[in-house]
């Protein structure tokens, strides 16, 4: 049996589908053996099932069972412990969210406060970082780059995270450019995400944008591309390999850093991930791979509905 999962996020629809199979089957052989049964095998109690079949049957629309929404769950911190975060990561811009949960749990040693996990802990440091990046300049966009935990299938066959070239309109937050590929460093990615933010009108006469790069003639030519359409580059140019190695700039603001402070966690419902080799190391989302292409659609038409409803 098909069912209508376009409303579903993409990283929901196989956990969604599983259980509107489960539910089929028990609705062919309705009985308290069969939902115990169904039950186990999607992770669920018997009365959760039960709940999840009455949502089926009443509307026989897979966006509105239980689970096909990510849940905000709140990660309140004592005020006292937010305060020491706050004034740990303001000593310590652009320290790695491990580095800056490290210290406070040293600062907090001998204190009357009741430490939460390192999970809460880089959840409020991450809040309070957003919208606020470290040494950002006086522009109106900048381009960063980062992993999108989305598993494709790459050229030889091996299944990979993409890198996500975004530009980013700082005054809302929102990425009006972008450019899906498997290269981690390089103007290239820069290049199309500009001329896509060119191609969607969101520069105004005037605009400076921050990229920093590593110094070599291709960043000259796309220097010279958006010179042309009235755009101005600031940043600093770091002698080559320095993205790879995570150093310089792109420690303190690059390689997803300035995405995660601006945009959030998320990108067209997918988590994103600072580019460096542990976050590389890490399982991708158990979702089906898919082709760069079909990434690529998934991040436009989500990106591009969002700006819709910005406008």
């Amino acid at each position: 049996m098909g069912y209508d999962l376009t409303d579903i996020d993409p990283h929901r629809r196989g956990e969604i589908l599983r259980r509107l199979e489960a539910i089929e089957r028990f609705n062919a052989n309705p009985g308290r053996a069969t939902a115990k049964r169904e039950a186990e095998g999607i992770g669920m109690s018997p009365s959760a099932f039960y709940g999840l079949v009455k949502a089926w049957n009443l509307h026989r629309d897979a966006a509105k069972l239980p689970g096909a929404r990510h849940r905000r769950r709140s990660h309140a911190v004592d005020p006292t412990l937010s305060k020491l975060i706050s004034q740990v990561a303001a000593q310590n811009p652009g320290a790695r969210a491990g580095d800056i949960i490290f210290l406070v749990r040293q600062a907090a040693a001998g204190r009357d406060i009741d430490l939460p996990t390192d999970q809460t802990i880089g959840n409020h440091l991450r809040r309070l970082r957003k919208g606020s990046v470290p040494a950002m300049p006086d522009v109106s966009h900048f381009v960063d780059r980062c992993l999108w935990d989305v598993p494709v299938v790459a050229d030889n066959g091996d299944i990979v995270r993409p890198v996500a070239t975004l530009v980013v309109d700082r005054k809302v937050s929102t990425p009006v450019g972008v450019h899906l590929g498997l290269e981690m460093h390089g103007a290239h990615g820069a290049k199309h995400a500009l001329l896509d933010a060119i191609a969607n009108d969101a520069f105004e006469p005037g605009s400076v944008v921050l990229v920093d790069r590593e110094s070599d003639r291709c960043w000259r030519a796309v220097e010279e591309m958006v010179a042309g359409a009235g755009i101005t580059i600031e940043g600093l140019a770091e002698p080559p390999g320095t993205a790879g190695r995570d150093a310089g700039a792109f420690r303190r603001r690059g390689n997803g850093r300035s995405i995660l402070s601006t945009v959030g966690r998320f990108l067209a419902g997918h988590p994103i991930k600072v580019i460096s080799v542990k976050a590389m190391d890490r399982p991708l989302q158990e979702i089906p791979p898919m082709t760069l292409d079909e990434a690529a659609k998934i991040l436009r038409g989500r990106l591009m509905r969002a700006r819709s409803r910005r406008r």
